[in-house]
């Protein structure tokens, strides 16, 4: 659970509902909001594949298996996005793919839609898909079906980012565009929170957060301009 700030921290969407109001299942599925695309932040993929992945190889580590967390992954999009991404870099270097990545959403809706994996394409999607074309087929035109193999590498969950457990240890943590919808403060009791979860030395992607705050919790921004961040690894574990 997170621990809220004193001075309580407000989504813009909050209302002050009482508790039996219809309105607050629309404030919590049809107000949030659900704006996504295949490959949107390119820059995210474009660093995943190439200074991401391999840094997390090049770790001294007993990783079992690569846990990715797609934290607020709206329809789906995300994290099939990173599957591809990911699934082509270990059949590039002739590794057998052992990787799994959680998918969370608030929004039921949109959960369904990524655990079908059928999507209506949008105006400039197809060019960006059609270098991961052995992911999907199209059903016509404006419509795929991610593979049957690819979908099997994620699991979907719906999950309150604010007020959950969540589980593992993950080797990479994506957060993007999610905080945007919280107030300053309580974006660093979010992600104080869910970087709880990411293993030493592992990598967080998250924007609309200072790197100084990012800093005075123990990590470094991967290289200039990026939003990818790693988590510091202890003196203690380096050592080990």
């Amino acid at each position: 659970m997170i621990d809220k700030p004193k001075a309580t921290a407000k989504h813009v969407y909050e209302a002050d509902l009482g508790p039996s109001s219809d309105l607050e299942s629309f404030f919590s599925s049809s107000m949030l909001v659900t704006r996504t695309d295949f490959f949107r932040q390119l820059t995210l993929f474009r660093e995943l594949e190439q200074l991401v992945l391999p840094a997390l190889f090049r770790q001294e580590t007993n990783r079992k298996k690569l846990l990715i967390w797609s934290a607020g992954c709206s329809d789906g999009r995300e994290p099939y996005s990173l599957a591809m991404v990911t699934q082509r870099w270990f059949n590039n270097k002739g590794i057998a793919a052992n990787f799994m990545i959680r998918a969370s959403d608030i929004n039921r809706k949109q959960i369904d839609v990524g655990i079908k994996g059928e999507y209506q394409i949008k105006v400039g999607e197809l060019k960006k898909l059609r270098e991961y074309d052995e992911f999907y087929q199209l059903i016509d035109d404006k419509t795929i079906a991610v593979n049957s193999s690819l979908a099997r590498r994620i699991n979907f969950c719906v999950e309150d980012i604010t007020s959950k457990s969540f589980g593992a240890k993950y080797d990479i943590i994506v957060c993007t565009n999610v905080l945007l919808y919280y107030d300053k403060e309580y974006r660093k009791v979010i992600v104080k929170s869910i970087t709880d979860y990411l293993r030493e030395g592992g990598y967080l992607y998250v924007e609309t957060i200072g790197s100084r705050y990012l800093k005075q919790i123990g990590f470094t921004r991967l290289k200039s301009g990026s939003h990818f961040f790693q988590k510091t690894v202890s003196n203690d574990n380096h050592s080990a």
